[in-house]
């Protein structure tokens, strides 16, 4: 983890010599705000502030070999549109069909707009949520402005997993913030295994998009 956090810090102190009005810059896990009322260029300055901030989360946390995704990588079919009053997308397919690939991609664009980007397996959610967990990974996946929510899978899923999973998404959907969900498991396999209830909640203002075909990754042996 220290790979990851340090340019982040490093990021944060260059912002704090720059802009040293700016009190809370350190604080990750809101906007930064000014801690006196601002002046224009100094309104300016915090904005240009939040965006690197904002970038250095997103860059420390992409892996390698999605930190140059786009869109232009895409297949003619795997594109698709996202409205931009649809808060959940939903892609869905086999493995190795550019499901993630075509998240990462969408995350690189929203984050060089300037926005809050956070990315999380499901399973790295939930290990968040324990009492020994990570609790800025778990605060951020709830109120950044998109989320990436990776991997979502079938199996029987816990009471824990289902209610949790079912209090993000709800809470996001209240919010307004937008959130990106893959999964290679059919709809009516996620049903019986995360519940109707939590179901619904991806319906809510969704597009959903299938990939299809053979796997991008190729065969191994």
């Amino acid at each position: 983890m220290t790979d990851e956090t340090e340019p982040v810090a490093r990021v944060i102190e260059r912002l704090q010599e720059r802009f040293p009005h700016l009190k809370r810059l350190s604080d990750l896990e809101g906007e930064l705000q000014p801690e006196r009322t601002e002046t224009k260029d100094e309104r300016r300055e915090r904005l240009e502030a939040r965006l690197g901030v904002y970038q250095a989360r997103w860059q420390a946390q992409v892996p390698p070999m999605y930190a140059d995704a786009s869109w232009g990588d895409l297949d003619a079919a795997q594109r698709f549109d996202w409205p931009e009053d649809s808060l959940n997308l939903v892609l869905a397919g086999q493995v190795g069909t550019g499901k993630t690939h075509a998240a990462y991609a969408l995350g690189n664009a929203f984050s060089a707009r300037g926005q809050w980007v956070q990315a999380v397996t499901v399973v790295d959610f939930l290990a968040a949520l324990r009492p020994e967990g990570n609790a800025s990974l778990a605060k951020a996946a709830q109120g950044c402005q998109v989320l990436i929510l990776d991997d979502l899978g079938a199996g029987k899923a816990s009471e824990f997993a289902i209610e949790q999973m079912t209090a993000l998404v709800d809470l996001r959907i209240r919010e307004g913030r937008r959130t990106i969900v893959t999964t290679n498991v059919p709809e009516p396999e996620l049903e019986a295994a995360w519940g109707g209830r939590f179901i619904d909640r991806l319906r809510y203002r969704s597009t959903v998009h299938i990939f299809r075909g053979e796997s991008r990754r190729g065969g191994a042996w």
